[in-house]
């Protein structure tokens, strides 16, 4: 029991670093150093032994990860996480099937551990394991108290794979409950609808984002003229022209930025071009 509590403390220690890639390789150094300096004043400290492990793995120091959780495991030999911290290590090398084997046994003790399932959801998709890897980000987001925005992405990605556009929908539509309308969720829901062609839909979903964002029409307008642009040119004039009118509530300082100067450039020069009737 005392391992298997152990294994869980470090398991959560270990996907918080995974989900924390802050650091450039001047500060992963310096952390792998002081891990080090502890290392030496409690050598026994198996915890310690895979924290590095995971800093190494981060820093492109595949084997002398390993070397890390090969001493863990020495001293813990029960300890779950040591199975993360390779597949994670296997991950990195694109190495998918032995990643998968360290993800199932590690989650042989922790079936209902959420990022180590989106983990192995990722490896088997790489594997060509469609299903189960939908069934495991699927598992993930019900899991979850509050999925993130990726974890949903990820599963829509799998379904437009195989063109699933109505079970996307669905899938966006937990989201939206979950999450609310965040502007990102809207966005890429209104950009699947606009790449299979399913533009009045996209439209609609455009729309909804300006009514919630107002501040933001620039941006939805313009996506919304370029889509229309070639195939209906009534509705491409009305977008030019919101994004004319929108283009003054963006704060100064965005209107600033040098690729939403050219951007807005771009749409004078079309409206020169489809003038107003």
């Amino acid at each position: 029991m005392k391992s298997s509590r152990m294994g869980g403390v470090l398991s959560m220690l270990v996907l918080g670093l995974t989900c924390h890639g802050l650091y450039g390789h001047g500060e992963l150094h310096e952390v792998i150093e002081k891990l080090s300096l502890k290392i030496e004043a409690s050598p026994l400290d198996a915890g310690l032994l895979l924290e590095r492990a995971e800093y190494l793995r981060k820093d492109g120091c595949f084997r002398k990860a390993v070397e890390d959780v090969a001493r863990a495991r020495k001293l813990q030999p029960e300890l779950a996480s040591c199975h993360l911290v390779l597949a994670k290590i296997d991950r990195d090398q694109k190495k998918w099937g032995s990643a998968k084997l360290e993800l199932d046994t590690f989650m042989e003790v922790y079936p209902r551990d959420v990022a180590a399932l989106v983990l192995r959801s990722s490896v088997c998709w790489q594997m060509g394991l469609a299903e189960e890897a939908e069934g495991d980000i699927r598992r993930a987001i019900k899991l979850h108290t509050r999925a993130p925005l990726s974890y949903y992405k990820q599963y829509v990605g799998f379904l437009l794979a195989r063109d699933d556009v109505e079970t996307a929908l669905k899938v966006y539509a937990g989201a939206e409950k979950s999450l609310g309308a965040l502007p990102v969720l809207l966005a890429a829901k209104a950009r699947m609808l606009r790449d299979r062609g399913r533009r009045e839909e996209a439209s609609a979903v455009y729309a909804s984002l300006r009514e919630k964002n107002p501040t933001l029409g620039f941006n939805w307008w313009r996506e919304e003229a370029l889509m229309w642009e070639g195939r209906d040119n009534e509705k491409m004039k009305q977008a030019l022209r919101g994004a004319r009118r929108s283009w003054p509530l963006l704060p100064t300082r965005t209107r600033a930025l040098p690729h939403l100067k050219l951007q807005h450039q771009e749409i004078l020069e079309k409206s020169e071009v489809t003038p107003d009737p």
